[in-house]
């Protein structure tokens, strides 16, 4: 009869062992939805930092070993965070991020920028082309999913992607890329680091490179503005400026380079601008530039024209601009997406490197011109190079067949 009070004492006795355990353990992880490029929502996160794992945004316990994590979490130790083992922590981005009226085509019907038209002819010089015609490709935003996280940066996409614009027939005369190659503390060495790492994947691609500044080349949210003189104390901003503007001839984030027929038919401006280096001097040289006559007008801005009040310093005066002297089309980034928005006349290319969102694929933009003068936009996976959607627009930006 002395087996039962044995028994019972084992048992309270293991129980209090495991209810000992359980007190040194670290809380459970809050998995709280958050958004890395808005201020307000990663300051949110308290002691926690928000960042991007598996396609989804989640406030992530620091840590130093996994002793810091909860026993479902493990510890990222490169930059310090808690990760879970199972990826639905947080909330993932909603396929339609951005608002459209677009339905991409059935399959097989998808305009393919490839078989626009023939032979491409090109004359680079230091203001940009002379062209046969408008063949180029456009790539955005490689960033790594976490702050500092130099290791999980996507060297081995940015580089599949050079690599296939450098194969493609007739090969692009030049690409413009939409912004975002890093995700840095400003304050730190890691900005450098990432975007050497870039520019080593870049090298598998020989034409020019037309860079666009993201908000990550400034501090990092949608909301912050740099100045060109905060490149002595910005580390972000002065990797940029080393690594990306100046090969490419640039002094400043904002520039226009000429696009021209051969044979004089038709013109064309690429104008690129800095919504997050937005200055009345910047303003001003945009305004002035949208009223330079040309055939084409086509604008590069890192952010989209979104609805919401998470904007960049410049967006409301770029968008003013933009109703006033209507280009042929905006190329943007931002969002880890493709995505075509008829009413603002604006591709969407973000799916370069950095993490998902929605369903879009790791890819490229080719956007060609046809006999006819229409331009042919493709958006295509890297994986199996196939067509993902596409749509034709005239030189004013309405669309076409």
């Amino acid at each position: 009869m002395r087996i039962v009070p044995l028994l019972a004492a084992a048992i309270f006795f293991i129980a209090i062992l495991i209810l000992d355990a359980c007190r040194s353990l670290p809380p459970e992880s809050s998995c709280r939805a958050c958004d890395a490029d808005t201020e307000e929502s990663a300051a949110a996160c308290g002691e926690e930092r928000c960042a991007v794992l598996d396609n989804r945004a989640a406030c992530r316990r620091l840590c130093r070993d996994d002793r810091d994590c909860h026993p479902l979490e493990s510890c990222r130790r490169n930059v310090g965070l808690c990760v879970p083992v199972s990826s639905d922590c947080g909330a993932p981005a909603p396929p339609d991020a951005l608002s459209t009226s677009h339905t991409a085509p059935p399959a097989g019907t998808i305009p393919d920028a490839r078989t626009a038209g023939g032979r491409v002819q090109v004359r680079n010089h230091a203001d940009g082309a002379l062209m046969s015609r408008l063949h180029f490709a456009v790539v955005g935003d490689t960033r790594p999913p976490l702050i500092d996280d130099t290791d999980a940066y996507p060297t081995a996409v940015v580089h599949r992607i050079f690599a296939a614009l450098e194969r493609e027939q007739p090969r692009p005369a030049f690409a413009v890329a939409t912004g975002d190659y890093l995700y840095a503390d400003p304050t730190g060495d890691e900005a450098d680091r990432q975007l050497q790492l870039y520019t080593a994947a870049r090298e598998a691609w020989t034409g020019p490179l037309y860079p666009a500044m993201g908000n990550h080349e400034c501090t990092g949210p949608t909301r912050a503005n740099c100045e060109l003189s905060d490149v002595a104390i910005n580390r972000n901003l002065q990797a940029f400026s080393q690594r990306l503007l100046r090969p490419a001839g640039l002094d400043r984030p904002w520039y226009r380079k000429r696009l021209d027929a051969l044979d004089g038919r038709w013109s064309a401006q690429l104008v690129v601008t800095a919504p997050n280096a937005w200055s009345r001097q910047q303003a001003q040289w945009l305004e002035q530039t949208l009223q330079q006559p040309a055939t084409y007008t086509l604008v590069v801005r890192h952010e989209p024209r979104d609805e919401g009040d998470d904007l960049a310093p410049g967006a409301r005066e770029l968008d003013a601009l933009l109703d006033r002297y209507p280009p042929t089309l905006v190329l943007t980034g931002h969002r880890h997406l493709w995505q075509w928005r008829p009413e603002q006349r604006e591709v969407v290319v973000g799916n370069g490197g950095a993490p998902l969102t929605g369903r879009t694929p790791h890819g490229y933009t080719l956007i060609s011109q046809r006999d006819d003068g229409a331009l042919v936009i493709t958006g295509y996976a890297l994986e199996d190079g196939r067509a993902l959607d596409g749509v034709v627009i005239g030189a004013d930006g309405r669309e076409v067949r």
